[in-house]
């Protein structure tokens, strides 16, 4: 970056050797790249990068695919039990949904540990569900079906994992957009219920993410 000395430095020289045109046209020079310099560096300030410029879709949400994840300083305050718990669980329930689904339902998540009748973490949030007396899952009584539906929970793409990691980083630091406001609840949009019941509801891949209305 040009620094201001330098152009009191030119104007010096030309008060030194009276080089009217010469000097006149340096200093013009120097005050368009002082300028520019300016610019630049207040562009960069206000200006968010490429990376987290997001791009509106048809369906008025927003594209993440731009989205990276932040520098390491801001990464290092997350707890990898954490990460690995939230991403698992968008990986499970949204990998076929798309970067939006995922981080969709990565904030359902979100939004419960804000909310008292749920856990206070992710993990907590994730593994509700009803136990044995050794501490297995009961089988189809929790809150995520693939915690407890019996099936390996072994990671079979992993390219996908990868991604729903990087996103589950960015869905817990509230990089990424929330595109489902408060909701708290989710299900199969085909599946046909009774929507009086919803305080609001939105439409976001295959999935319909909801919160209740007040009874």
């Amino acid at each position: 970056m040009h620094d201001s000395g330098a152009f009191v430095q030119a104007g010096a020289l030309c008060s030194i050797h009276r080089q009217s045109d010469t000097c006149g046209k340096l200093l013009i020079m120097k005050a368009i790249s002082f300028a520019l310099c300016a610019i630049l560096a207040l562009t960069a300030v206000l200006v968010p990068s490429k990376a987290w410029a997001l791009q509106p879709t048809p369906d008025g949400l927003q594209d993440l695919s731009f989205v990276s994840v932040p520098a390491k300083p801001a990464l290092s305050v997350l707890d990898s039990t954490e990460v690995e718990c939230l991403a698992k669980n968008m990986y499970f329930e949204a990998r076929g949904e798309g970067e939006k689904g995922m981080v969709a339902v990565g904030y359902v998540v979100l939004n419960r540990m804000k909310d008292d009748q749920w856990g206070k973490t992710a993990c907590a949030v994730v593994h509700e569900g009803k136990r044995t007396k050794s501490g297995k899952p009961v089988l189809h009584a929790c809150q995520f079906a693939w915690t407890c539906d019996g099936k390996s929970d072994r990671i079979v793409n992993q390219a996908q994992y990868n991604r729903a990691t990087e996103l589950a980083k960015l869905v817990l630091l509230r990089v990424a957009p929330n595109p489902i406001g408060k909701a708290t609840y989710f299900h199969q949009a085909r599946v046909s219920r009774d929507k009086q019941k919803y305080a609001f509801h939105r439409k976001v891949g295959n999935h319909l993410f909801y919160a209740l209305a007040a009874r």
